[in-house]
């Protein structure tokens, strides 16, 4: 990131010290040290429910596609399945 940085400060010095005050190389980070606030609509709600809802639509399918549960409790308790089919593998969906 220093070397994007160096080339946007001598690109357009003007424009990034107020760029580089509001914004930070960490997601969340100027959030958090309040130099910037978060505006929900900008994300777009739409995309954050298609997301979930794909997530959740991939954790219920994952064990009737792959035969393999990606968290032992979701098996047992909702889908029923005997505790010897269900592994502790934890998939991180990205």
């Amino acid at each position: 990131m220093p070397s994007i940085d160096a080339k946007i400060s001598r690109r357009d010095p003007t424009n990034w010290q107020s760029l580089s005050a509001t914004t930070s190389v960490l997601p969340f980070a100027a959030i958090a040290a309040h130099r910037n606030t978060l505006v929900w609509h900008e994300i777009g709600g739409i995309r954050a429910l298609v997301a979930i809802a794909a997530w959740a639509a991939v954790l219920w399918l994952h064990p009737l596609v792959f035969g393999v549960a990606p968290i032992m409790l979701y098996c047992k308790t909702i889908l029923g399945y005997p505790s010897t089919r269900a592994f502790f593998l934890v998939v991180v969906y990205v």
